[in-house]
């Protein structure tokens, strides 16, 4: 912004006749203050939404390949629990790292001796980080990876 000599305002008050050059006042009136104070309001609105979309949780039992929604790219490292930072709108694909436990449907078999076997199966099993990124890659998320694990062991039991 350019100032001409007439908005500088000289103060020749001092004793010894030095000027002192003062700047007008940008808020001089009641509009302009509004509308600053809209302008601040609007930046920090901005501000803390960008932040808030920013911001992303993985839960201590958790892992998470970062997924970017947007540039539609996935992080080939999984990270472990904890608040992390990426580009605005951007996601987690999350799998259990604990123990997780599935009980198949109990069932009834013919042994070789011709006896009817009733049986039931619980199995257990954990998803190492290094295994995340072909998981994910193949099936997309942990639903669908379990989903196709218990169809394995139930065509596993069956004996096919």
């Amino acid at each position: 912004m350019m100032y001409s000599s007439n908005d500088v305002h000289n103060n020749n008050d001092e004793e010894d006749g030095s000027r002192i050059l003062t700047m007008p006042n940008l808020c001089d009136t009641q509009t302009k203050k509004i509308a600053w104070g809209v302008f601040a309001g609007a930046i920090l609105i901005a501000v803390i939404s960008l932040l808030a979309t920013s911001l992303n949780k993985v839960e201590s039992t958790e892992f998470g390949l970062e997924y970017n929604v947007h540039n539609k790219q996935l992080d080939e490292i999984a990270k472990g629990g904890g608040l992390y930072v990426g580009p605005p709108g951007f996601e987690f694909i999350k799998f259990p790292s604990t123990f997780v436990t599935v009980d198949l449907p109990s069932g009834t078999c013919v042994s070789r001796d011709g006896l009817r076997v009733e049986f039931s199966v619980t199995i257990q099993y954990q998803m190492p980080k290094e295994w995340m990124l072909p998981a994910v890659m193949k099936y997309r998320d942990f639903d669908k990876w379990v989903r196709n694990c218990v169809l394995v062991c139930i065509d596993a039991e069956e004996g096919r």
